[in-house]
């Protein structure tokens, strides 16, 4: 009796001593477990605790980071300035790849070649406020047509172009431009006229007074535009092309 007692207690004194450990070891969180931390949001979206919700987009939410947030909870200032960053996000995100060159840097014996993009600055007098702002210009030539091809590009552009006199061609040369800006609500105007046509030798070309729908272009910050610059030269004449008497371009590559 005294034996079966003993045997008893020394069971209930195992399990009383086995169970914490068992219980602690159920529920215990491996060392190595810890949470995921967040990406970085983009700036100017709010914090991570303000726009943690659904990770796909609903109607009418802007994509600002690793989630949607409403746009609905900002401000119409708010939501103008996100969206003019995410512009310029994706407007930095697409000139990268192209050779980038200091415009201000080029000559006319040092010119930019198609397919380099020239970035310079450029002060800009709107017309509607007092004082100038500065936006970043990133520009590129990026092709240019003459002879037969450019008398063809010529005439498609409007049928009552006229074609080039005996012994010129036309020069047409395509740009891609887009802009910066910290106030988005600047626009700025580009026109075939702010550009020189220079021969070889140095001297100053007529235009080609022809009518083209992209011979202008208007662009607001994170904007991005196509405009061409055409002229009459003599017939296998090389030309330069200078923007704003400041950022030379030559109508080779390099």
């Amino acid at each position: 009796m005294r034996r079966s007692m003993l045997r008893l207690m020394v069971c209930m004194l195992c399990l009383a001593l086995a169970c914490p450990a068992a219980l602690a070891s159920a529920v215990a969180v491996p060392q190595d477990t810890v949470p995921t931390p967040l990406p970085t949001p983009f700036v100017g979206t709010p914090s991570p605790e303000d726009y943690l919700g659904p990770t796909h987009m609903p109607f009418g939410w802007i994509q600002a980071g690793p989630v949607g947030f409403d746009g609905d909870d900002l401000t119409i200032e708010e939501r103008s300035s996100l969206i003019h960053q995410l512009q310029v996000a994706n407007l930095q995100e697409s000139v990268k790849d192209f050779p980038v060159v200091a415009g201000q840097d080029s000559s006319r014996d040092k010119p930019i070649f198609i397919g380099q993009m020239a970035r310079f600055l450029q002060q800009h007098t709107p017309l509607d406020a007092p004082q100038e702002a500065i936006v970043r210009i990133n520009m590129m030539l990026e092709s240019v047509v003459r002879g037969a091809e450019g008398a063809q590009l010529v005439t498609e552009m409007n049928a009552y172009n006229q074609p080039a006199p005996e012994g010129k061609e036309y020069v047409v040369a395509t740009f891609q431009i887009t802009i910066e800006s910290e106030d988005p609500n600047i626009v700025v105007p580009f026109t075939m006229y702010e550009f020189e046509v220079v021969s070889a030798n140095g001297k100053v070309l007529q235009y080609a007074f022809i009518t083209d729908d992209l011979s202008t272009l208007s662009l607001y910050s994170g904007g991005n535009g196509t405009m061409r610059v055409t002229a009459l030269v003599d017939e296998g004449q090389q030309v330069l092309l200078r923007y704003r008497k400041a950022v030379w371009f030559s109508t080779l590559t390099k």
